[in-house]
């Protein structure tokens, strides 16, 4: 790893429009991993289980398919963060 990739590293930049009386340097990055956490979650869902596009446009039909999927992968969730960690494991070994 170069130089300017480990230094860029240490550097996160976001922007908020929570106010700094409000809300902590701390609570911001907290508030933005919990975030980045859901992003994940939800590409997971479209990869892993195949959530693309619902069957249909009306809501009787694209309704109970996503709702189908949130359920699949909340119950798979905890099979695969246990594989992924397996993973990261084997890998620092």
């Amino acid at each position: 790893m170069s130089k300017g990739t480990r230094a860029a590293a240490e550097w996160a930049i976001l922007a908020t429009s929570l106010t700094p009386e409000a809300f902590s340097t701390a609570d911001v990055l907290a508030l933005y991993r919990l975030r980045w956490r859901i992003e994940l979650g939800f590409k997971r869902l479209k990869s892993l289980i195949g959530l693309n596009r619902p069957p249909g446009i009306d809501e009787r039909s694209a309704r109970p398919y996503v709702l189908a999927h949130l359920l699949t992968i909340l119950l798979l969730e905890p099979f695969v963060d246990e594989r992924e960690d397996s993973l990261r494991l084997a890998a620092a070994a």
